[in-house]
């Protein structure tokens, strides 16, 4: 009997409890895959640990006091990222500058011959440094 009062907390959760970081989620443009995997993930967790629904509450008003600030940090990231970009193509633009018609017919080979060995060695799953990696599927 006490393995199935553990299952009603989960239940009313699972029917009642989730309903709001789901909305949040998408609300905040991120999507419902985002949602369903927070959803997944304090499920998860909730039987796991056996938490209880004041855990619960918990968890998720101290996950929500981190967004803001873990938002803030992805956009400095995305920034960086921008400036990286940015101050690659102007070194691709000087060293185009420098370099012979003939040199640059090499370096280009160059790079084929090296994305060839590292899609070799890393398959379709491996990181390309001039190409963003593909999104993997949800895996729950």
């Amino acid at each position: 009997m006490k393995k199935q009062m553990n299952w009603i907390p989960f239940l009313f959760l699972m029917a009642f409890g989730f309903s709001p970081v789901l909305l949040t989620a998408q609300a905040d443009g991120e999507g419902p895959r985002k949602g369903v995997r927070a959803e997944k993930h304090m499920a998860k967790l909730t039987e796991e640990l056996d938490l209880s629904p004041e855990q619960v509450a918990a968890i998720e008003k101290m996950e929500a006091g981190f967004e803001e600030e873990e938002q803030a940090v992805k956009e400095q990231m995305d920034k960086a990222r921008a400036e990286l970009r940015a101050l690659h193509n102007a070194k691709k633009t000087e060293m185009e500058k420098i370099l012979t018609e003939a040199q640059k017919a090499k370096l280009e080979e160059m790079k084929k011959e090296r994305h060839e060995r590292f899609k070799k060695h890393h398959g379709r799953k491996g990181h390309h440094p001039h190409k963003k990696p593909y999104q993997q599927e949800d895996r729950g």
